[in-house]
């Protein structure tokens, strides 16, 4: 598992990085909205 994701991200690491950034923000949104912030 961990080595499909190192693979995967070593052929695309810009398109990575978007996503971490945009899962980031989603999960940092979701907590916001439960907690009343």
């Amino acid at each position: 598992m961990t080595r499909a994701v190192q693979a995967y991200v070593n052929k695309k690491p810009i398109i990575t990085g978007v996503l971490t950034v945009f899962i980031t923000m989603v999960i940092g949104m979701f907590v916001a909205v439960a907690f009343g912030l």
